[in-house]
């Protein structure tokens, strides 16, 4: 928690202090890149600071906070790929619509399972059933 707030202080820090005193770039980067990602950032370190408070989470709400980190950092890398890297890309392929869609479908997927993972009272109690359902000893099998 403590390394996100970091990471939003100054990333919000360098894109203010950019728009304020510079020419709103950063390295030739539009300065909104640095607050979105300090701002993501915040938001990881609330939902932190939210969750200790709380006591930890387990569950549903647990898995969907793995979920929305993890294809949060697939976003990411998927942006900085296609959209980042376009001139690697045939000229065939370099369609903004084209390179663009892989980005979009990490959100939409994201998103779907989010929502399933949240809103639905059959898919949260899934894992628990599929547990029980184990035959006795099952675990143990493969430890002989």
């Amino acid at each position: 928690m403590m390394s996100a707030l970091l990471v939003a202080y100054f990333g919000i820090q360098l894109g203010l202090e950019s728009l304020r005193y510079g020419d709103g770039t950063i390295d030739g980067q539009p300065a909104f890149v640095a607050i979105a990602f300090g701002t993501v950032a915040l938001v990881a370190a609330l939902l932190d600071l939210r969750m200790i408070l709380a006591g930890g989470i387990k569950g549903a709400h647990r898995l969907a906070r793995h979920l929305w980190r993890m294809c949060f950092a697939l976003f990411l890398a998927a942006a900085s790929f296609f959209l980042g890297q376009a001139q690697v890309f045939p000229e065939a392929v370099r369609q903004p619509a084209l390179l663009a869609a892989p980005v979009v479908l990490v959100l939409v997927i994201m998103l779907y399972y989010l929502i399933r993972l949240l809103l639905q009272p059959k898919f949260r109690g899934a894992y628990r059933l599929r547990k029980a359902a184990l035959p006795v000893g099952a675990a143990s099998v493969g430890q002989d």
